[in-house]
Order: C-alpha cells, then sequence, then structure tokens
C-alpha cells in the first residue's frame, strides 16, 4: 500500500520502504542515535500534530524541497481527504508504518535496546518519577503498536 500525497498541487504516492527509513533516521534522529524512524513512528502513532509535516517529507520525493508553506498546504490536503478527521490520518499513515518492514525492524530493535536498560535505568537514584514513567510509556506504547 501507499500513502497518496499533494505535493506542490501534484498527486504524489509514498511508500515508508528503504528510501523513506533512511531520510527519516537522516531527518529526525537524535544526536547520537539512528533512531529518526522510531522517532517518527512513535510521533505517528501517539498523535504527534509535528510528525504529519515530517512524514510528508520523508515521503515526498527528495528533490521536492518543501517550503512551511507547502507542507502546510500538504497536512491540510491530506486532512480534507480524510473528511477532516485527523485519527483517520494518523491511522492511514500508523498502518503503512506497520506494514513496512524497514520501520518494524528498527522499532523491536529500539524496543529491545529499551529492555535492556530498563532495570538499571529504574534503579538509578537520579532518575525521577517523571523520567521512570514516561520510558514505561514510551517502551509500552511501541510494544502495542508493532
Amino acid at each position: 500500500m501507499a500513502i497518496e500525497l499533494n505535493i506542490k498541487g501534484k498527486q504524489v504516492t509514498g511508500k515508508f520502504n528503504f528510501g523513506a527509513f533512511y531520510k527519516a533516521n537522516k531527518l529526525l534522529s537524535n544526536e547520537q542515535n539512528n533512531d529518526g524512524a522510531v522517532n517518527l513512528f512513535y510521533g505517528i502513532v501517539t498523535g504527534d500534530l509535528m510528525m504529519l509535516p515530517s512524514a510528508i517529507t520523508i515521503l515526498a520525493p527528495t528533490n521536492a524541497k518543501l517550503t512551511d508553506e507547502q507542507l502546510s498546504d500538504a497536512v491540510d490536503a491530506m486532512t480534507a481527504a480524510h473528511g477532516g478527521d485527523l485519527d483517520a490520518v494518523f491511522d492511514a499513515i500508523k498502518e503503512e508504518l506497520q506494514d513496512s518492514g524497514f520501520f518494524v525492524k528498527a522499532v523491536k530493535n529500539q524496543i529491545k535496546s529499551m529492555e535492556m536498560i530498563q532495570e538499571a535505568l529504574m534503579a538509578k537514584e537520579d532518575t525521577t518519577e517523571v523520567q521512570k514513567k514516561a520510558f514505561e510509556e514510551m517502551l509500552s506504547t511501541l510494544k502495542e503498536n508493532v
């Protein structure tokens, strides 16, 4: 399957293939981690509105070089195509991400890494309750959606 986008007034089909996986890691990774694909996945499954332009940037052809206004227009067009239902937009993107072996593999690897450090992180005295809860919620959300 694929996602239909309206980029600069043209219909474009985007897929979460290796190219999208590569772009996600390049654009959304934290400094020392190659976790952009996981960041996109997590943002979409949690309904982070600012991940919509990121998803479009990742799905758009590399040479598209979209302005903020064009990204906004693309988000608006995608939302309109789903009858204004933002949940339907997120569900469509989430389904595509879940069908992508590249993104699923990255999320599974992240889950494995998080499980390996979970006990040590929870035992650390300088880890706050908020940090512990955020870690547990992220791990749980990733597991539920992969």
